[in-house]
C-alpha cells in the first residue's frame, strides 16, 4: 500500500510538471495502477492517501469525470470496502 501511494505521488508530480499533450497517459497510467491494486486488503485508513492522491492526479489532468467513473466501477466490485471519493472536492474547483 504505501509503496502504490508513493505511486501516485510520483504520478501527481509528473501530472503537474509534463505539457498539456502528456497529461491523459500520465492519467492512464494512474488508472492502470489503481485497477491493479487489490482493494479488499487496503485498511481504511490507507484509503483516504490513496483516493486523495487519485483524485490530485485526476484533477492536474482534467480527468475529474474519469475520476468519478473509476470510484464507482471500484465500489462496485468491492461492496465490503469503505471505498468514498470526496465529491465535494470536485465541486470547489
Amino acid at each position: 500500500m504505501v509503496i502504490t501511494v508513493e505511486l501516485l505521488k510520483v504520478l501527481n508530480a509528473i501530472a503537474r510538471a509534463v505539457s498539456k499533450r502528456d497529461e491523459q497517459f500520465v492519467w492512464e497510467f494512474a488508472v492502470y495502477t489503481a485497477n491493479g491494486f487489490e482493494y479488499e486488503y487496503m485498511h481504511h485508513l490507507d484509503e483516504r492517501k490513496f483516493y486523495n492522491e487519485l483524485l490530485n492526479i485526476a484533477q492536474a489532468t482534467g480527468n475529474e469525470d474519469d475520476y468519478r467513473s473509476l470510484m464507482e466501477e471500484v465500489s462496485k466490485q468491492y461492496e465490503g470496502s469503505s471505498v468514498k471519493y470526496n465529491d465535494s472536492i470536485l465541486q470547489k474547483n
